[in-house]
């Protein structure tokens, strides 16, 4: 039973938002030069964070799963922190720092121009 609630908390969303994309005009929106700008951006960050990850974090974790030193425990919780703490959490402080804004009224929070 658990599983099936995991199921419909995953499936709903993703069908509510097939059914809801605008299909007629899906092909002339990822032309727009805002879309291909969010893509592209999203496109290199994502390579930015494996580059990152890779470089950092496979060292780190061949740490501290071979070598004893004083403050592991410490470097394994900060290590942990991340994938803990929901998403929302981590990105509403840094946006509020930011002075990002988002709009839940528009596809993607994204304000009108």
């Amino acid at each position: 039973m658990p599983a099936l609630v995991a199921v419909v908390f995953l499936v709903v969303p993703l069908v509510a938002l097939v059914l809801a994309t605008p299909w007629s005009s899906f092909l002339d929106d990822l032309r727009t030069p805002e879309v291909r700008a969010a893509l592209g951006l999203s496109l290199r960050t994502s390579l930015a964070t494996v580059g990152l990850c890779a470089l950092v974090g496979t060292p780190l974790a061949w740490v501290l799963a071979r070598v004893e030193f004083r403050g592991r425990g410490l470097v394994r919780a900060l290590v942990t922190v991340p994938l803990v703490l929901p998403p929302s959490s981590r990105a509403s402080p840094s946006s509020r720092r930011s002075g990002a804004a988002v709009s839940s009224a528009h596809p993607c929070g994204t304000r009108p121009a």
